[in-house]
C-alpha cells in the first residue's frame, strides 16, 4: 500500500491536535507508527538520480521514519512524492532533511528525515 496525499495530510493534523500534554517524552511532538510505502528522490548532484520505493515506519508533524535498503548520508535532501486521490496524476511533493541513519542490518537502515517544505509548481520552474 502507497501512502497517499490525503492519508499523510490526515495524520499529520491528527498530531498537530494532540502535540498537548507529552512533556514526559523528549521528542517535541507526538508520532505514529505506520506500514506503508512512499516513492521518494535522493537530491543529489547527479543529473537524474533514481526513484526509490522505500516503506514508511513512523510519522510525525515535524518529520518522518523510513526504512532504506542503503545507508543514506546525513544532510541529504529527500523529496517524497505522495499521489493525490482528488486529482488523477498529480502528487504532493515533500521536502524533507536526512537527519539521522542507523543500520538496522547489512540490507536496511532506519532514516530519521524532518519536514522542511512542500515542493510548488513554482519550485520546479
Amino acid at each position: 500500500m502507497f501512502l497517499t496525499a490525503e492519508q499523510y495530510e490526515q495524520i499529520v493534523r491528527q498530531l498537530r491536535s494532540e502535540r498537548h500534554g507529552r512533556s514526559s517524552e523528549r521528542r517535541t511532538s507526538p508520532r505514529v507508527g505506520l506500514r506503508a510505502q512512499v516513492r521518494l528522490i535522493e537530491c543529489r548532484t547527479s543529473s537524474d538520480p533514481p526513484a526509490l520505493t522505500v516503506w514508511v515506519r513512523d510519522i510525525s508533524a515535524e518529520g518522518i521514519g523510513l526504512l532504506f535498503p542503503e545507508s543514506v548520508q546525513i544532510g541529504t535532501y529527500l523529496v517524497l512524492s505522495l499521489p493525490t486521490l482528488k486529482r488523477k496524476n498529480a502528487t504532493l511533493d515533500l521536502l524533507f532533511l536526512t537527519v539521522r541513519c542507523d543500520p538496522l542490518n547489512e540490507k536496511q537502515f532506519s532514516v530519521g528525515a524532518r519536514f522542511q517544505r512542500v515542493i510548488t509548481a513554482e519550485d520546479v520552474k
